[in-house]
């Protein structure tokens, strides 16, 4: 049979070298960082007096410390809801192309990516030199409006 756990019961947890936090500010934490509660929800579930109590320890240095610790501490359980989320899009969403991008981001999170394509673009040398001669705006000649490398650019056929 399961009995509940009271907060005096729970020792306290080393966050960093020589950092702890008691049973109840780790509640606060889970349940600020995990459960996504209000601070207010937050405070009432690990028994704190009152919102503005878990206030002054979330803004202090040390709760500011121990909010990045439970974000990292958590985060691993949070990446494995995404992925099945993901993966139950990939093969039940309505939508063809919400399947499609949940399995393209699923394959690329895997490093599974498909290759690439030669870039069309061409590759510029740092040396380039780009200059236009505007002189003759209205007819503009080839050989005058618009040089590459001493080579002139022909315009397109309007």
């Amino acid at each position: 049979m399961n009995r509940q756990i009271a907060i005096s019961e729970l020792d306290a947890t080393e966050i960093s070298k020589d950092v702890w936090i008691t049973a109840q500010q780790h509640i606060l934490l889970y349940q600020l960082s995990v459960e996504g509660l209000t601070v207010e929800k937050a405070a009432r579930a690990s028994k704190y007096a009152n919102r503005e109590t878990a206030q002054q320890f979330l803004r202090s240095p040390k709760g500011q410390q121990a909010l990045l610790w439970s974000v990292r501490t958590y985060l691993p359980q949070a990446g494995i809801v995404g992925m099945h989320t993901m993966l139950e899009l990939a093969r039940h969403a309505k939508s063809e192309t919400v399947r499609q991008l949940a399995a393209a981001d699923l394959m690329n999170r895997a490093g599974l990516v498909a290759p690439s394509q030669p870039d069309a673009r061409a590759s510029v040398s740092e040396g380039l030199h780009i200059s236009i001669n505007l002189s003759n705006v209205s007819g503009l000649e080839p050989e005058r409006g618009l040089t590459i490398e001493g080579q002139a650019v022909t315009q397109p056929d309007a």
